[in-house]
């Protein structure tokens, strides 16, 4: 969060599992709630494993009844390791677009 604030950057790029203890998705939730909105706005797109391991869904692409589709977890995009680096490459540019 240091870097978010000294670096400013465009986007973010997050694993879910970080080496730190503090999961990716903690990091967006902290992120979400700074006060400064230079940083809670940044775009995110988070890359992750874990479904490789979990049959849990943490960004699933349909309703669960109570969060719409990509709704409960705040971030712009989200990709399954391994990437398609087409389909990352693109999203990049779309986000920094808007």
């Amino acid at each position: 969060m240091a870097k978010v604030h000294s670096e400013r950057p465009d986007l973010i790029v997050l694993d879910v599992m970080m080496p730190s203890g503090s999961e990716g998705f903690h990091f967006v939730w902290d992120l979400r709630k700074d006060p400064d909105p230079a940083c809670r706005d940044l775009p995110v797109i988070m890359l992750t494993a874990v479904h490789e391991s979990s049959s849990e869904k943490f960004y699933p692409d349909q309703s669960d009844g109570v969060y719409q589709p990509h709704e409960y977890l705040p971030v712009q995009a989200f990709f399954d390791k391994p990437v398609p680096f087409d389909e990352f490459v693109a999203e990049v540019k779309r986000l920094l677009k808007e």
